[in-house]
């Protein structure tokens, strides 16, 4: 079978990154320009807007600096990167299930795997928070956003799917 490999579009990437630096300037502007009857929430939004949306922000211009594929499934397994909190390389015999989610109504491919505490320990101490809050969240460390992708959920579900059924686990 050939690999599917899968990028985000530089559009995409692009209005992202615009959206996070409006994000971080009006953060700024908060604290620059503080209302009169702005309080505790305002100002806690802007401090961790800021970081927030500016790490958001240099991760796009990253990928659009540097693109690398988002998702490619292959004889290998499937290569979870398109987002911050991507686990890498799941080779085909540690996948126990894949299925089309949402969260917050963002679509997303769900990736169950038989050790998530193996992807878990791999992490650096934040990607493993936010990957321990998916998990609570969704039952998966690993998480594919769709709309980061320039393929269909369905289209990406039926590429795994079909992997799984059709031997590629054994390489």
């Amino acid at each position: 079978m050939r690999a599917l490999v899968i990028y985000t579009p530089k559009k995409r990437l692009i209005r992202n990154m615009l959206v996070s630096v409006a994000f971080v300037a009006i953060g700024i502007w908060m604290l620059a320009f503080p209302a009169e009857e702005i309080g505790l929430d305002d100002t806690l939004a802007a401090y961790i807007g800021i970081p927030f949306f500016g790490f958001c922000g240099l991760f796009f211009l990253s990928r659009l600096l540097w693109p690398k594929p988002a998702v490619v499934v292959d004889e290998a397994g499937l290569l979870d990167n398109a987002s911050a909190c991507g686990v890498g390389l799941i080779p085909w015999t540690e996948i126990r299930d894949v299925r089309i989610a949402s969260f917050m109504n963002q679509p997303f491919l769900a990736v169950y795997v038989a050790d998530p505490e193996k992807y878990l320990r791999r992490a650096n101490p934040l990607k493993r928070a936010i990957m321990r809050a998916n998990q609570s969240w969704v039952g998966t460390v690993s998480n594919i956003p769709l709309s980061a992708l320039s393929i269909s959920a369905d289209e990406l579900h039926s590429v795994v799917r079909k992997h799984l059924r059709t031997g590629m686990v054994n390489g």
